[in-house]
């Protein structure tokens, strides 16, 4: 099992830098950095905190979780987190409507930036577009302004009779 030493080791090599820089950088020397990482002490918030400005993602030393995949941290705005919040909440078919939704504004270029189309665009997710069923997709294509197939009607067979 992984403890917060085992991670801040693993932070610390990932940066690139000795028990005793890390240490400076928390305003500390290398025996306490040596203590943080043997499990034999845990460091304090404070000390957290002054290595985040070093590169170390404290979240993944305490929780084991990695938040932000890449270096730049996204922050959302108040409409952006209402947005994902009510994401969160659909189905996966309510997830595959808004994404075909966001889909067919962005080749379409309707209300992007630019007004101009993007020229490539995700393709649905298969588990989302199976998860649609024939009325949601009917929506979907309609909010589109896609043109939905006429089925023609069904054809009967009739037999003629002999005279």
């Amino acid at each position: 099992m992984e403890t917060v030493g085992d991670r801040l080791r693993e932070e610390r090599t990932r940066i690139g830098l000795s028990q005793e820089e890390l240490a400076a950088v928390g305003g500390l020397r290398k025996q306490a950095q040596l203590n943080y990482e043997s499990g034999t002490r845990s460091p304090d918030a404070s000390y957290l905190l002054a290595l985040e400005s070093a590169g170390v993602d404290i979240v993944y030393v305490l929780t084991g979780r990695r938040v932000v995949t890449d270096s730049a941290a996204v922050i959302l705005d108040e409409g952006e987190q209402e947005i994902l919040r009510k994401y969160r909440k659909l189905n996966e078919a309510g997830k595959g409507a808004v994404e075909a939704l966001m889909n067919g504004y962005l080749f379409a270029g309707v209300f992007t930036k630019t007004g101009k189309p993007t020229k490539s665009v995700r393709p649905l997710a298969h588990d989302r577009a199976a998860a649609m069923n024939t009325e949601t997709m009917e929506r979907t294509r309609r909010a589109l302004g896609e043109q939905t197939p006429r089925r023609a009607p069904a054809k009967t067979r009739t037999t003629k009779q002999k005279s």
